[in-house]
């Protein structure tokens, strides 16, 4: 082939005037399409090839990527610290550990002296406000604190999840796997970014059955135990500009707690008899 195109272009540079290049640049133009690929061209046919084909590929890729399924699954619980400052100047060191099968404990020590604690023990979630007059306010809450780390597309039928593979999106030179969580029993929904080839979350959309969205772009993300974290997590308001920032500094796995960790306080639940209060049915 390469012989042939010589010969072509021999005969070409003589019968065609210089005064007019035009058919010859057409003629190189046409040739070029038998050459080799360029090394750019190569490695994007390459990237485009190793991406995954579908959902079920691309949650296996996803699972190996945290060290495989069996590791993501056997996290019974998990203790995180993190620097949470907030869009309004205030910063204080933020606790959330949760336990299988759905305990949550989350606290905020806030650097104006409130300490805002809250629970849920798989029937009841409450709330505990610490002021620094020393006053103190508990009550039972109707909405159970969010998890903020739970691994939908590790085991999207435990979390109650119905998942849908989107179309790649590119941002800047990487590609992102799009990937929607549907829960139907709360409304819920969310979406992930994937960077395609560390596999880690690089962007999270949240929207809640009132129609509420949240976004956070994930920073300086980090491997422990080959489960991949972010090391930094900033919302990102409506108007673009940055809301809640979340810094992780340490995280611990399978440290095991007994379920009474997660009860509520003995003075919210003496004072709820005291009262014959209702206490009210948490949403999950």
């Amino acid at each position: 082939m390469r012989l042939c195109v010589a010969q072509s272009y021999c005969i070409v540079t003589i019968i065609i005037p210089m005064k007019s290049p035009l058919p010859l640049l057409c003629f190189l133009l046409a040739s070029s399409l038998f050459l080799p690929m360029s090394a750019q061209a190569q490695d994007v046919a390459a990237r485009e090839q190793s991406l995954a084909r579908n959902l079920d590929e691309l949650l296996e890729r996803y699972c190996a990527a945290n060290g495989g399924r069996e590791t993501i699954n056997s996290v019974r619980s998990l203790r995180v610290e993190a620097v949470l400052s907030t869009a309004d100047g205030q910063s204080g060191t933020m606790i959330f550990i949760k336990q299988k099968p759905n305990f949550i404990r989350t606290s905020w020590h806030s650097n104006n002296g409130v300490i805002i604690s809250k629970g849920f023990n798989g029937t009841q979630a409450w709330e505990h406000v610490s002021f620094p007059n020393g006053d103190e306010r508990y009550s039972f809450i109707s909405k159970v604190p969010r998890d903020v780390f739970e691994w939908v597309l590790a085991d999207p039928e435990g979390c109650g999840a119905t998942l849908e593979m989107l179309p790649i999106e590119r941002d800047g030179s990487r590609e992102l796997y799009h990937v929607r969580a549907s829960f139907a029993a709360t409304g819920f929904v969310c979406d992930y970014w994937l960077d395609a080839v560390s596999l880690c979350e690089v962007r999270v959309r949240e929207r809640d059955a009132d129609g509420t969205e949240t976004e956070s772009i994930v920073e300086k993300p980090f491997r422990q135990d080959g489960i991949w974290f972010p090391g930094v997590q900033r919302e990102v308001l409506p108007d673009g500009s940055s809301g809640n920032v979340v810094e992780v500094k340490d995280v611990q796995m399978n440290i095991g707690l007994l379920h009474c960790f997660f009860d509520p306080p003995k003075e919210l639940v003496d004072a709820a008899k005291k009262a014959e209060a209702d206490i009210p049915a948490p949403t999950l």
